[in-house]
């Protein structure tokens, strides 16, 4: 695996992720088109979130 520290940080060279849907992880997010309207206005221009000043 050829770890190391450097700065304080852990590294390696050699690294498998599995990533793959376990059975005792959450099920996906099922989303909500009514919900998702209600929160997109406030990233609409004006909105409390919005980019635009």
């Amino acid at each position: 695996m050829n770890s190391f520290t450097e700065h304080k940080h852990w590294g390696c060279d050699n690294v498998i992720i599995d990533a793959r849907i376990k059975g005792h992880h959450a099920p996906p997010l099922i989303e909500d088109e009514e919900i998702e309207q209600r929160i997109n206005r406030f990233f609409e221009a004006g909105g409390v979130l919005s980019k635009e000043k």
